[in-house]
């Protein structure tokens, strides 16, 4: 590369570059520009400038496209407990109390978060699939097993009915 060439690519580098803090960009800036050469019909060019420390333009799409995946499959495994969840609540109209009372763990299982935070409601934070409610099960009639974290439904003693 020739001096001359050297210096008028380190111009343009800089006034893109100049450009580039102007506009007060994070990452880049991209402008299109309709070319023509001679003898030739007219093409758009793309110019971009970013930061070489920040994500590209397409390291950015990679990650949306990601949590967007992510999202779309959180959308698609919340469907499924709705679903599950809605067909226990009709089968409950028709079903024996203590044919409902053995879907409590799994309602328990699908429903909780994957991880709760301790709190004054909840004993501690519970591992994946288990059952949390120790406290809030015995609020509405349930008990919890501490060794599987599993809850079941707790009748009262004949002579409290």
């Amino acid at each position: 590369m020739s001096e001359v060439h050297f210096r008028v690519t380190q111009q343009v580098v800089t006034d893109l570059t100049r450009c580039l803090i102007d506009r007060g960009a994070k990452n880049y800036i991209e402008d299109h520009y309709t070319v023509t050469i001679e003898g030739s019909t007219p093409t758009t060019a793309v110019i971009t400038v970013q930061y070489t420390d920040k994500p590209s333009p397409h390291e950015l799409r990679v990650q949306v496209e990601q949590e967007r995946d992510q999202l779309r499959a959180d959308n698609e495994r919340l469907r499924g407990i709705i679903n599950e969840v809605h067909g226990w609540a009709v089968c409950g109209a028709i079903a024996a109390p203590d044919d409902m009372a053995q879907n409590l763990p799994r309602i328990c299982e699908i429903t909780a978060p994957p991880a709760v935070p301790a709190s004054k409601e909840y004993d501690h934070a519970r591992p994946q699939g288990k059952c949390n409610c120790v406290g809030l099960c015995a609020q509405r009639g349930l008990a919890s097993d501490e060794a599987s974290r599993e809850c079941r439904l707790v009748y009262p003693p004949e002579d409290k009915l």
